[in-house]
C-alpha cells in the first residue's frame, strides 16, 4: 500500500471470523453450463501444457477453480509438484515489484520451492513519475495509486504479460493472486484516465473535514469508509456503476487466468449493511470468477468487523478467503527480535474470531518493510528465516513470504537500488530452510499441530504436525532454534515412533512412546524432521487441539478434518454433532476444578472407507495464585454517598479505597530504555453509590521526577488528560446472570474490544470504555452467553442503526492525588537497575520506597480521575448493590494492550522485558501488543458478594495481598482474622504485633495467638471493618518474621500469612458431613423451571461448625439443559432432564432439575390508518381485565401504522387510538370507548372499521 498510510501500531483493525465454504471435489465447480476444453502434454522441462477455458453461459465470468483444480493438466502438475489442493492452506510468494514477465521467467523455480500460489502487484493503469525512473525509493508506492480500471502498467507489465505468467503457472500448478486496489485512484484529479474522470464515481470531498476531505476518526467507520485517505479519491461504494466498472476489470483478470485477489484497503470499504443502507460494492465486485480471496483488513480498529469482512471475502470464493492476520504477524517479528519464541505465546494466532484457515499469515508485509516508520526493515536473513519457520510451519492458514529488494534490508538501506521495479527480489524465497519449510507445510496439509519450547528452552520451539495412527511417514516437526545446541532427549512429543531426519541439517531424532529418545536441535537454526519421501502419499486424518489443560469457565477446540467424509465429534458433556474442518466447539462449561472433559472425532476414509477415531483429554485447572507483595490491596466499600463530579478529590477519602496498587510498576521500567512515554501508572481506586449512580475515582502517578529525573520525554509529558487518548477500560459484575457476558467477554463477532487483546476470567456483565482524554466515550457494552456486543449499549450520542442511546456518564480530571503517600518500587529501567518483570510479587529484592520522601512532586506529577455512572445503564439499582455489591475492575491501556490495573494482574508484566514489534520504536515493551487475560478478583462497592465473585469454579487468583475475596464466600466485614502456622515460632508462643489503619501499634511483642486448628494458630482484630492491618509476627524473645523489614499489610476478613506469602482463604475447615438443597419450588428433591427462568439454590452443610468455613461449589449435569453459577443460581436453557449437585469437602447433594419450554405466544399485529392530520398515534388496548395504555405506533406505509401485541393469549383484544389530543375508540357509550375488537394474528382498523386476519395491501406488498 501508499507509503503514507497509517502503521499497523496506528491504524487498521478489526474482529474476524469466516466460515469456510464446503470444499468441494476436484471437479464440483464445473457447472453444467460449462465448456471444458484440455489438451495436456509433458514438457521437456517437468511443466504442463494446459490450454482452458470454462466459462458460465450465463454471466459470461470465467470459473478460476474449474480451469485449475478441474483441469486435469493442471492437478497432475499441482501434485507433480506436491502443491496443496487449497489455496487457503498453501505457501503464497509475494513477488513484490516483480514484472509479470520477471515471475513467469521464474515459474519452475517457484514451483520447485514448494510455493502454492505467487501474488502479484496491482494491475491497473497507474499514475507515473517519469523522473523516478524505475528506482524503488519514493516511488514504489505509485503502483498503488490507480487511475483507471485497465490492465497493465510501468511495472507489471502489459495485459500479453499477464496472460503469458497465468498459462505459464499453470503448466506448474501454481496459482495466481493480483493485488487489486479497489478503494481508491490516486489524489491527483488531473492524471485520472478519462472513462472514470466523474465525481460522481467517487464520494464527496466533504464527507470528513481536512483539505482533500482527508481527516479520517478512526474509531469512526463510516468516516473510515467514505471519506479519502490521504487525500487520495476514495470511489463512490454505493454507486452501481462504479461497482460495475471494478467487476468489469476483476472478471476480465480471471479471463486471463489470475485465479485470486488480495485487495488492499480492504476495511476502508464497508460490508455491504453496515451503514444502515445496502452498499452493492462488494456483492458486486467479488462476483468475478476467483476461486481466492482476501482483504488487507488489519487489526487495530475500535469498530471494525473483522468477522464480517472474513465472512465475506469466503462467501464469494469457491477455494477459500479470509483477512491478514497482522497482530500475529507483531507477535512473530517481536519474538524473533528477542530471540523469545514462548509457546505459550506464539500459539496463540490472534485470529479474532476467525477460523486459522482463513487467515493469511506472514513475518513482514510490503506495508512492515517499505512505509517510512520501517517496522520491520531491519529484521535481518537470519531472523527471517526463523520467523518463516514459525509461521509456514503451522496449521494455519496461508503464509505469504515476502520478498524483498536485492541488497536491501537487516544492516543495509530499505532500498539499496541493487534492483529495480519490475526486477527480482533478492533470493532469500529460495533459501534452502524456507524451502524446506515449504515442502513439510504442504506434506503435512491438514494435519494436527502441537507447539512446545525444547525442553522449556523459550529459544528454542518446536512445531510438532501428526496424525495419530502409528505411521511417521506423515509425522514431522520444525525446529527454529535460535539459541545453542539443544539436547532434545527427554521431551515430550505427539509425533509416532521412528527415526526422523532432517531436511536441512542431515541430523535425525528418534521417538519412542511418546519421547524423544535421541537427536539434537542444532543451534541458531531451522531443523526440519521428517520423512520427505514417505510424506508424499495423500493423508486422511480426523483430529482436534491437542489435549491440554484450561483454567477458564470453558475452552475452544478446533476440530480438523482432511481427505474424509461424515466427520462427527462427541463430547464426555454431552455434545454431539458433525463438523467440517477448521469448526471449533465450546467445551469444559460443566466441569469443576480438576475433572477431565473429552472429545471423540471420528470419520471415514474418503478413499478407503477405514473408520478413524482419536480422542482428547482436556483437563480444568485452577487459576495459579499470583501472591502480589502486601502493597497491593483489594477491598470492599459498602458505605453510600453522593459525589459530586467536578474534577476535584475533596469528595472522597480513604475509607472509599477499593484498590491499591504501586507506583513505578508499568511495563516501561522493564526495557532498558525509557519507552518515550508517559507511564501508564495506575495507583488507587476508589467507589462508591447512591440511590442514582456508581461513583469512582481513580488515582495514576508519574514519578519520573526522582526515578530517572534526565529522561526528558516522560517528565515532559506531564498527565494522560494532556498528552494521550487511549483507552480506559472498565469490567463490572452486577451479579445478575440473566445479563452475563460469555467467552471471557470477546466480541460475539470475534476478537477483543478496541481490538484490546485484553479478555476477563472473572464473569462480568458490562464493559465500559473511554479514552484517557475523554475524547472517545464514554462507551457501555452489554453482551450475552456468546460473548460482548460489538454495538454498545451507551454512547456519547444516539444511535438508532446501532440501537444505542445516549450516556449520562460524567467524567472529570485533574492534577493532584488525595493519597499522601506514593509508595513503590524504586529504579528504572530493565536488569542493570534490579528491574525484573514479577519483582511486585511477595518475596522479592523490590526496593520499596515512599517516592514523596525522595522529593517526588505529588502535587504537579500525578493526577486523578472520577466518573459517574447511572445505575440504569450499567442494569443494576442501588437495592441491588447494597444487597450483593458490585465488582469493578478498571484496566489502562497503551496500543493494544492492558498496561496497568486495578485490582492489579501480573497479565500487565508477563511480556513487559521483551520489545515491542508494533510500532517504530523498538525500545517498546512488547505488553502494548500481547494478550491479556485478568483473573484477580474484581475489587467491591455495597454489600457482601453473594454472586460468585465472578470467577466461577473455584474463584479468581486474587492479589492475595489484599482481602482477595474468593468467589461465593461471604466476607464477613467486622472482624478480621490473622492465620499463621504453628510450627514458625510455636503454638504456645506466637505473637501478632500490629496496627489497623494509622491507628497505634500494639505493645511489643503484641497479642498471643491462640490454637486454631491442626498446624495453625489465629488471633482475631475486632471492629478492623476492612481497614488495612498491618503487622508481624514474633516468639517474644527477639526473633521476627516481618517481611524483610517491611512489615505486612493486608486486609479483609481473613488474612493468612505462610512462608512469606500472603494469602485469604482459611486454612482451617471443619469436615463436612452432610448437604441439603432448597430454593424457590424445590420439593422432593425436584425443581420444574420453563427455558429462561431462574432461581437461586442454597446448600446448607452440617454440622453447623463447618457453616463458616465451608465451600460450596455447583455443577451442572449438561450445561446446555441448565447452567448453574458459583452462587447456586440456575438458569434453565433448553428443554429436558438435568442433575444439579452442590459439592463441599467432598460430600455431594443433588436435585432433579427438568425444563420445559414456555407455551407458545400468540402475537397480534395491529394496522391503523387515521386522518392525514394525525402526525403521531398510540394505541391503547385491552386483553382479559388488563389494559395497556401509550403504545406507539411506527409509520408502516401509505398512511398506515402498525405495532405488534406480543401476545395475546389467542384471546379477543380491544384496541383505541390517540394522537395524543383526540381519540378514535369506535364511539362512547356511558364514558367508555367502544372500541375496535379482533383476535388472529392481525388487526386492520381504518375510517371506524376492523378487519380480522387481514394486512393493508401495500404491506402485503412489502
Amino acid at each position: 500500500m501508499y507509503t503514507g498510510y497509517p502503521s499497523d501500531a496506528e491504524r487498521d483493525a478489526c474482529s474476524q471470523e469466516l466460515c469456510r465454504a464446503h470444499r468441494k471435489s476436484p471437479f464440483a465447480k464445473v457447472s453444467k453450463k460449462a465448456v471444458v476444453w484440455i489438451a495436456a502434454a509433458a514438457t521437456l522441462f517437468g511443466g504442463l501444457s494446459i490450454a482452458t477455458v470454462s466459462a458460465n453461459a450465463d454471466t459470461g465470468v470465467t470459473d478460476s477453480y474449474a480451469n485449475t483444480r478441474g483441469n486435469a493438466a493442471f492437478e497432475a502438475a499441482r501434485e507433480q509438484y506436491g502443491l496443496t489442493e487449497s489455496m487457503d492452506s498453501g505457501a503464497i510468494l509475494h513477488a513484490w515489484m516483480w514484472s509479470f514477465d520477471t515471475i513467469r521467467k521464474n515459474m519452475a523455480a517457484i514451483a520447485e520451492a514448494g510455493y502454492t500460489s505467487v501474488q502479484t502487484e496491482p494491475m491497473s493503469h497507474i499514475k507515473v513519475n517519469e523522473a523516478n525512473g524505475k528506482k524503488f525509493t519514493e516511488n514504489w508506492y505509485y503502483v498503488y495509486q490507480p487511475i483507471s480500471t485497465s490492465i497493465g502498467n510501468f511495472v507489471v507489465g502489459t495485459e500479453d504479460d499477464l496472460k503469458a505468467l497465468t498459462a505459464e503457472a499453470h503448466k506448474y500448478g501454481v496459482r495466481i493472486i493480483v493485488d487489486v486496489v479497489a478503494n481508491h485512484f490516486t489524489s491527483d484529479w488531473n492524471a485520472i484516465d478519462s472513462s472514470w474522470k466523474d465525481t460522481s464515481l467517487f464520494h464527496s470531498r466533504s464527507n470528513c473535514s481536512g483539505t482533500n476531505g482527508d481527516n479520517i476518526n478512526y474509531s469512526n467507520r463510516w468516516q473510515v469508509t467514505q471519506c479519502h485517505l490521504l487525500g487520495l479519491w476514495d470511489i463512490n461504494t454505493q454507486n452501481q456503476a462504479a461497482a460495475d466498472k471494478m467487476k468489469d476489470f476483476l472478471v476480465q483478470a480471471v479471463a486471463d487466468g489470475v485465479d485470486g485477489f488480495r485487495f488492499d484497503a480492504a476495511k476502508h470499504v464497508e460490508l455491504p449493511d453496515e451503514l444502515g443502507e445496502h452498499s452493492v460494492y462488494w456483492d458486486t465486485i467479488l462476483q468475478n470468477g476467483a476461486q481466492y480471496q482476501y482483504g488487507e483488513v488489519l487489526q487495530g480498529d475500535s469498530s471494525l468487523n473483522y468477522k464480517g469482512y472474513a465472512d465475506l471475502f469466503t462467501k464469494y470464493s469457491s477455494d477459500g478467503g479470509g483477512n491478514t492476520a497482522s497482530s500475529y504477524g507483531q507477535t512473530v517479528r517481536s519474538a524473533i527480535r528477542n530471540g523469545n519464541l514462548s509457546a505459550g505465546t506464539l500459539s496463540n494466532l490472534s485470529n479474532g474470531g476467525a477460523k486459522n484457515d482463513q487467515l493469511v499469515t506472514w513475518v513482514e508485509s510490503h506495508d512492515n518493510y517499505a512505509n517510512g516508520d520501517k517496522e520491520s526493515t531491519y529484521l535481518n536473513d537470519y531472523q527471517l528465516k526463523m520467523g518463516w519457520a514459525l509461521v509456514a510451519s503451522r496449521q494455519a492458514g496461508a503464509p505469504l513470504y515476502f520478498n524483498r529488494p536485492v541488497g536491501s534490508g537487516g544492516s543495509n538501506p530499505q532500498f539499496a537500488e541493487q534492483s529495480q521495479l519490475g526486477d527480482a527480489g533478492d533470493d532469500m524465497w529460495k533459501d534452502t530452510s524456507v524451502v524446506a519449510v515449504n515442502h513439510f507445510r504442504n506434506a503435512m496439509d491438514g494435519e494436527a499441530e502441537y507447539l512446545r519450547n525444547c525442553n522449556g528452552q523459550n529459544s528454542c520451539l518446536m512445531i510438532e504436525r501428526y496424525v495419530a495412527d502409528g505411521n511417521d511417514a506423515n509425522d514431522g516437526v520444525v525446529i527454529a532454534n535460535m539459541g545453542g545446541d539443544q539436547s532434545l532427549v527427554g521431551s515430550a512429543t505427539t509425533l509416532d515412533d521412528g527415526t526422523y531426519k532432517d531436511q536441512v541439517n542431515g541430523g535425525t531424532i528418534t521417538v519412542a512412546g511418546g519421547k524423544i529418545t535421541a537427536g539434537t536441535a542444532k543451534g541458531n537454526a531451522v531443523s526440519v524432521y521428517y520423512d520427505a519421501e514417505g510424506s508424499t502419499a495423500k493423508v486422511s486424518s480426523v483430529s482436534a487441539t491437542a489435549s491440554t489443560s484450561f483454567s477458564t469457565d470453558s475452552t475452544t477446540v478446533t476440530l480438523y478434518a482432511k481427505n474424509v467424509k461424515n466427520a462427527k465429534y462427541a463430547t464426555s458433556e454431552g455434545k454431539s454433532g458433525t463438523f467440517k474442518d477448521g469448526d471449533a466447539i465450546e467445551v469444559g462449561g460443566s466441569l469443576k476444578i480438576g475433572e477431565k472433559v473429552t472429545v471423540t472425532v471420528t470419520a471415514t476414509n474418503t478413499e478407503t472407507g477405514e473408520t478413524l477415531t482419536n480422542t482428547y483429554t482436556y483437563t480444568k485447572t485452577a487459576v495459579e495464585a499470583q501472591h502480589l507483595a502486601s502493597q497491593y490491596q483489594t477491598k470492599t466499600n459498602a458505605t453510600k454517598k453522593t459525589i459530586t463530579v467536578d474534577g476535584k478529590t475533596n469528595d472522597w477519602d480513604s475509607s472509599m479505597i477499593i484498590a491499591q496498587d504501586a507506583a513505578n510498576d508499568d511495563p516501561r521500567v522493564y526495557r532498558p530504555n525509557s519507552m518515550y512515554e508517559v507511564p501508564i501508572d495506575l495507583y488507587t481506586l476508589y467507589g462508591t453509590y447512591d440511590d442514582d449512580n456508581l461513583y469512582l475515582m481513580w488515582e495514576m502517578t508519574n514519578v519520573q521526577d526522582v526515578v530517572a529525573p534526565n529522561d526528558n520525554y516522560p517528565l515532559s509529558q506531564g498527565t494522560l488528560f494532556n498528552t494521550m487518548n487511549v483507552p480506559f477500560f472498565f469490567a463490572f459484575d452486577t451479579g445478575d446472570s440473566a445479563t452475563r457476558i460469555g467467552k471471557s467477554a470477546q466480541l460475539t463477532t470475534g476478537g477483543t474490544l478496541w481490538d484490546s487483546g485484553i479478555t476477563w476470567q472473572n464473569k462480568l456483565n458490562k464493559v465500559l470504555a473511554i479514552s484517557t482524554n475523554g475524547a472517545n466515550g464514554p462507551w457501555i457494552y452489554g453482551g450475552d452467553n456468546d460473548g460482548l456486543n460489538a454495538n454498545a449499549q451507551y454512547g456519547p450520542a444516539a444511535n438508532a442503526k446501532t440501537e444505542t442511546e445516549k450516556s449520562g456518564i460524567v467524567f472529570k480530571y485533574g492534577t493532584g492525588i488525595l493519597s499522601s503517600e506514593v509508595n513503590g518500587i524504586d529504579g528504572a529501567y530493565g536488569t542493570n537497575n534490579g528491574r525484573v518483570p514479577g519483582d511486585m510479587k511477595a518475596g522479592t529484592n523490590a526496593k520499596w520506597v515512599n517516592f514523596n520522601e525522595k522529593g517526588h512532586d505529588s502535587s504537579t506529577m500525578d493526577f486523578h480521575y472520577e466518573m459517574s455512572i447511572p445505575l440504569s445503564e450499567l442494569g443494576t439499582d442501588a437495592a441491588t448493590i447494597a444487597k450483593s455489591g458490585i465488582g469493578v475492575q478498571l484496566v489502562a491501556t497503551m496500543g493494544k494492550s492492558g498496561m496497568d490495573a486495578l485490582p492489579y494482574d501480573l497479565a500487565v508484566n508477563d511480556n513487559a522485558d521483551l520489545d515491542d514489534s508494533a510500532g517504530s520504536q523498538e525500545n517498546n515493551s512488547f505488553e502494548k501488543s500481547d494478550l491479556d487475560n485478568f483473573t484477580v478478583n474484581f475489587a467491591r462497592i455495597g454489600g457482601s458478594d453473594d454472586s460468585d465473585g465472578g470467577s466461577g469454579e473455584g474463584g479468581g487468583s486474587g492479589g492475595e495481598g489484599g482481602s482477595g475475596e474468593s468467589g461465593g464466600e461471604k466476607p464477613v466485614t467486622n472482624n478480621t482474622t490473622v492465620f499463621y502456622p504453628s510450627a514458625g515460632f510455636g503454638a504456645d508462643s506466637t505473637y501478632l504485633h500490629y496496627r489497623v489503619g494509622d491507628g497505634a501499634w500494639t505493645t511489643v511483642p503484641g497479642v498471643k495467638m491462640t490454637a486454631a486448628c491442626d498446624g495453625w494458630v489465629s488471633y482475631t482484630i475486632k471492629e478492623a471493618k476492612e481497614q488495612t492491618v498491618e503487622f508481624v509476627v514474633t516468639n517474644g524473645s527477639g526473633n521476627w518474621d516481618n517481611n524483610g523489614g517491611r512489615n505486612y499489610q493486608a486486609s479483609g476478613a481473613t488474612i493468612v500469612l505462610e512462608n512469606g506469602q500472603l494469602g485469604s482463604v482459611s486454612p482451617c475447615v471443619a469436615a463436612v458431613e452432610s448437604i441439603a438443597i432448597s430454593g424457590d419450588g424445590v420439593k422432593d428433591g425436584k425443581l420444574t423451571l420453563q427455558t429462561g427462568e431462574s432461581v437461586t439454590l442454597q446448600a446448607t452443610v452440617s454440622p453447623d461448625s463447618a457453616q463458616d468455613t465451608a465451600r460450596v461449589s455447583w455443577s451442572s449435569s449438561d450445561s446446555s439443559v441448565a447452567s448453574v453459577m458459583g452462587t447456586g443460581e440456575v438458569t434453565a436453557k433448553s428443554a429436558g432432564t438435568v442433575t444439579i449437585t452442590a459439592e463441599s469437602g467432598g460430600v455431594t447433594a443433588s436435585i432433579k432439575l427438568t425444563v420445559t419450554e414456555p407455551a407458545s405466544k400468540s402475537p397480534m399485529t395491529v394496522y391503523y390508518k387515521p386522518t392525514a392530520a394525525w402526525k403521531t398515534v398510540k394505541m391503547s388496548y385491552t386483553i382479559g381485565t388488563k389494559t395497556t395504555n401509550g403504545v406507539t405506533m411506527k409509520a408502516a406505509c401509505d398512511g398506515w401504522y402498525s405495532v405488534t401485541i406480543p401476545d395475546t393469549g389467542g384471546a379477543k383484544v380491544k384496541t383505541a387510538f390517540t394522537n395524543g389530543s383526540d381519540w378514535d375508540a369506535n364511539g362512547w357509550t356511558n364514558g367508555k370507548g367502544n372500541g375496535y375488537w379482533g383476535t388472529g394474528d392481525t388487526l386492520a382498523v381504518a375510517a371506524g372499521q376492523v378487519i380480522a386476519d387481514v394486512t393493508p395491501n401495500c404491506v402485503a406488498k412489502e
